[in-house]
């Protein structure tokens, strides 16, 4: 026992000194080459800062929590955690980026049907719900959406730490959100146009995530 167990720590030590002798040529050469990213997990004060960016760049977390690619393929949406923003950003890299603050650090977020809005849950003991208008409907129910401009339409308190959020559509065209309150055990049903709580349902301990079944009758 004593021999396979020293054996152990030994692979171990030598695996952990091999990733961090890696780890250590690897950033510099990425820096050399200005390969860089906003959702670099180097991000610091201590990082090498890339030709044609600045020290604020570098040294301000994004903390992306979620992320979302629209059915055409053509954006992608960024929940930045610790930046309290929403980030659109086209797929083919062919435009600049689009960002708006949030009114709270943002946890999870999930599209409206139609993908014209945003349900975003997030603030941690003071949970709240925003809906971000995103796109405008077509005319032609097959037609891709039309991009607006990012806009935060409705603010909501919900309750402790949101962990998560889905949305349906009735039959009679109401737009439903269901959040998870992680430290409340709890469920919520609420009405996207009032952000009044229609339902709510105690759990159990700590829900962490959830998702609606494909006709909407259970979440």
């Amino acid at each position: 026992m004593r021999t396979t167990f020293s054996a152990a720590r030994l692979l171990v030590g030598v695996a952990l000194a091999a990733f961090f002798a890696v780890g250590s040529t690897a950033l510099p050469s990425a820096f050399a080459q200005n390969i860089y990213s906003i959702y670099s997990a180097f991000n610091g004060p201590d990082a090498p800062i890339p030709d044609g960016k600045t020290a604020e760049d570098v040294e301000n977390y994004v903390g992306p929590s979620d992320f979302l690619l629209d059915k055409a393929g053509t954006y992608f949406y960024v929940a930045e955690g610790d930046a309290g923003r929403l980030r659109r950003v086209r797929a083919d890299g062919t435009a600049a980026a689009e960002s708006i603050p949030l009114p709270f650090k943002p946890n999870k977020m999930r599209f409206f049907p139609g993908e014209t809005k945003l349900a975003i849950v997030g603030g941690g003991h003071k949970g709240r719900l925003a809906i971000v208008e995103i796109a405008q409907a077509s005319e032609n129910a097959d037609a891709t959406p039309k991009p607006l401009p990012l806009r935060v339409v409705a603010d909501y308190p919900i309750g402790h730490t949101p962990s998560d959020v889905s949305v349906k559509r009735t039959a009679d065209g109401r737009e439903l959100v269901y959040a998870t309150l992680q430290f409340e055990g709890a469920a919520l049903e609420i009405d996207a146009a009032t952000g009044k709580v229609e339902r709510r349902w105690d759990v159990g301990r700590e829900p962490f995530c959830a998702e609606l079944t494909p006709d909407g009758r259970r979440y």
